[in-house]
């Protein structure tokens, strides 16, 4: 499966202990395709996160970023790619994180989507990147793998990139250069919503609109369905 070979490649996964096969927590692990026709490999933890404690924590929302934003910023964002595969797993711990495909026994090195203390453990170990870079005068919006700067000029907007691009490298931040923002604007798109300092307005992206309307024609569904049993 070339997917296998590229968590591999990547050093996301291993191959479990050959003594430890059977043993540990094992997870169902799939394919599902991708608007752009590609493979996202899927490990279903959800009988695992049956067992994990539920711990609140507070994540930046749409509200604070409106909150602080002023007309005429400008803007720009940075897309972390494989996010979560930056934060390792400890290796007595990497046995509840098992699957089997064709037979071999692999395990995952690093966090993996769908854990359900993934986006809690993630914010609170970037929450001191982010904490720097306020520091060095940076206004800065993270949110999981999505950030979002802003300043009052354009020059100052083009060094906070910079600055940004130059500290991700050096903690060896992988950027995702295509979903990401380099160029200063005032009109973006951050959380499902176009952000337009120009008019100092905020309206829901076309990606967004088109989940809403999904989701309201699956409650439809449910609600018709209901009904007539």
């Amino acid at each position: 499966m070339d997917q296998i070979a590229i968590l591999m490649k990547k050093g996301a996964i291993e191959v479990a202990p050959r003594s430890q096969r059977g043993t540990g927590f094992y997870s169902r692990f799939f394919l599902i395709r991708k608007k752009t026709g590609d493979w996202r490999p899927i490990l279903d933890l959800c009988s695992l996160n049956k067992y994990l404690k539920k711990q609140s924590f507070r994540m930046i929302s749409l509200q604070d970023v409106l909150r602080l934003l002023n007309r005429g910023d400008f803007m720009t964002s940075l897309d972390l790619q494989d996010a979560y595969f930056h934060i390792p797993i400890h290796p007595n711990h990497r046995k509840f994180l098992r699957f089997k495909v064709a037979g071999i026994h692999y395990q995952f090195r690093v966090l993996p989507f769908g854990l359900r203390s993934a986006p809690r453990v993630f914010t609170k170990v970037l929450a001191p990147v982010a904490a720097h870079l306020r520091q060095l005068g940076v206004q800065v919006f993270p949110y999981l793998d999505d950030w979002l700067i802003k300043a009052r000029t354009t020059s100052k907007a083009a060094r906070d990139m910079e600055t940004c691009l130059s500290l991700f490298g050096a903690l060896g931040l992988t950027v995702n250069y295509p979903k990401s923002h380099l160029d200063p604007t005032k009109n973006i798109t951050f959380l499902g919503a176009i952000l337009d300092t120009v008019h100092a307005k905020a309206t829901a992206s076309q990606d967004r609109r088109k989940k809403l309307r999904d989701l309201a024609a699956r409650l439809s569904k449910r609600k018709s369905a209901s009904v007539r049993t």
